[in-house]
């Protein structure tokens, strides 16, 4: 009787899987280049509307938010990638599911409710002074990031790639909407922009609310068989004794990673020389100098957000060879595909700087090149450091982005006082370098083949520091030699590559000739 249980929920769950790795990143991708192209937008009218100290205080403001959501909902939601696949599979997902929303979410309140009531000590500490709305505001920013966060991280672990690409696109495009209205209409720069991003998460959500309540039955199903013929606080410590490690680690190293994110900005605010007005200014320039790059970070974090399930899923089928030589080639196309795109921005950075913004950010421009590089340096290791979680490794992870923060602040204190927004940028490339080379060290340690291509792939980005017609020459014969030698690619994956077009082709005639 248990068995015909187990497999009936495991039917009534399977409805719920979504996409093919190939096709859900293929559509993923799509819509993200779009939803970064309309977030560059935002982000050079935000420079252009806002003063620089108000650009300065929003650029903060966006990172402390994504630094607090996961600490308000106790980054339960990140256990979903790794335990969705595996209480699905074991006829559980259903009372999984209940116990981690139901401390998610109370939590997230609680946290949300004592922010709003008590902003004035968070001001003073966060942004070296801000007046209690912008605080407010984002308390409640965070508080519609755990909504959004909790629905796309649940839709994510069920490989619903292409809603959850809806989603965010969905929030991208009115962020962009409710925002520049909101800013143009309202003195108050960073308290309507904060107001604009809290109602597009709220939008953004819609879709996943609708895919949760049409599937209620299927993603919560045998929780009250299970219920009536298990002691419930039985089973529930039983959820929380797997779900807390993992979590706890994850909830870390979000905390570690976000503290890493924004420490280079927040030390920039607080050792910078000047008064508040110009060190928030200072702020500004260099978010200025981080809207081009950031356009490549929010694709690796698409990108190591959707991989992670996938190889979920592989584990627990016992294809650990297969996840290993996905992830390799995720590695290799984020790091020479984010270097080619970084290359086409750099050619296109004068008319963004010197037209656009009317040569108002020349400090930022003038950090463009080794943000960039730091950038995707950073988007390799969002991408790599899922193999670390899907064995379940996640001290190391932590451990090696608290190496990483550390470095930051060490090398920050020292750099800023001396060569201020440069100083801040340099610590933050070191930093990632030292993460990055670490996490591959540690994965190779642990199974993951890491060889000279890899290696050659982590230093390609570096021809960016070059002029722009060296770097130009210096990427044609990477390509050649990529191609002729075998420096990044050898013929067995170039088999791999023209076999997996040809298929993925033939699909698509044959879709099209269906319809």
């Amino acid at each position: 009787m248990a068995d015909s249980t187990h497999s009936t929920a495991q039917s009534q769950t399977s409805k719920i899987l979504g996409d093919s790795i190939a096709y859900g990143m293929m559509f993923a991708l799509a819509l993200t280049v779009i939803q970064r192209i309309v977030g560059f937008g935002r982000g050079l009218l935000f420079c252009r509307l806002m003063p620089e100290e108000q650009l300065g205080q929003w650029s903060l403001v966006y990172s402390f938010v994504l630094m607090l959501a996961p600490l308000a909902m106790l980054g339960l939601p990140g256990s979903f990638c790794r335990y969705v696949e595996h209480y699905r599979q074991s006829g559980h997902l259903g009372s999984f599911l209940v116990q981690i929303s139901k401390v998610c979410f109370g939590a997230a309140i609680i946290f949300s409710g004592l922010m709003f009531l008590w902003p004035e000590p968070l001001g003073r500490l966060l942004f070296r002074g801000a007046d209690t709305l912008v605080v407010q505001s984002m308390s409640l920013a965070i508080l519609s990031t755990v909504v959004f966060f909790y629905l796309t991280s649940l839709l994510e672990s069920l490989c619903q790639v292409r809603l959850v690409s809806l989603m965010r696109f969905m929030m991208a495009i009115s962020f962009a909407i409710f925002s520049l209205t909101l800013v143009v209409i309202w003195k108050n720069g960073v308290v309507a922009v904060t107001i604009g991003y809290t109602a597009s998460n709220l939008l953004g959500a819609l879709p996943g609310i609708w895919f949760v309540v049409i599937h209620r039955r299927q993603m919560f199903y045998n929780t009250v068989e299970q219920d009536r013929s298990v002691d419930a606080a039985q089973g529930a410590m039983s959820i929380w004794r797997k779900v807390v490690p993992f979590a706890a680690w994850l909830w870390l190293a979000n905390f570690v990673t976000n503290v890493y994110e924004v420490a280079d900005r927040s030390m920039l605010l607080h050792f910078s020389h000047g008064t508040d007005h110009e060190a928030q200014a200072l702020v500004g320039q260099y978010h200025s100098g981080r809207v081009l790059p950031l356009v490549l970070v929010g694709i690796a974090v698409v990108i190591g957000g959707f991989f992670m399930p996938y190889m979920t899923r592989k584990w627990e089928n016992q294809q650990q060879d297969v996840a290993r030589e996905q992830l390799r080639w995720a590695t290799k196309l984020v790091g020479l595909g984010f270097t080619i795109a970084a290359f086409v921005m750099l050619l296109l950075a004068p008319l963004m700087f010197d037209t656009i913004l009317g040569g108002r950010y020349a400090d930022g421009y003038s950090v463009l090149p080794i943000t960039l590089v730091y950038c995707i340096w950073y988007s390799i290791l969002i991408v790599v450091v899922d193999y670390l979680w899907v064995l379940e490794k996640g001290k190391l992870a932590v451990a090696i982005v608290t190496i990483g923060l550390i470095v930051n602040v060490a090398v920050n204190y020292f750099t800023i006082p001396v060569y201020g927004l440069m100083g801040a940028v340099f610590a933050t490339a070191l930093s990632n370098l030292v993460a990055l080379v670490l996490v591959l060290l540690f994965n190779q340690k642990l199974g993951l083949p890491v060889d000279r291509h890899i290696w050659l792939v982590v230093a390609v980005p570096l021809v960016l520091l070059m002029p722009l017609l060296y770097a130009a020459i210096s990427l044609l014969l990477i390509a050649v030699a990529a191609i002729r030698f075998h420096w990044l690619i050898d013929d067995c994956e170039k088999q791999k590559v023209i076999a997996f077009l040809e298929t993925f082709f033939q699909k698509l005639r044959r879709k099209s000739a269906a319809h």
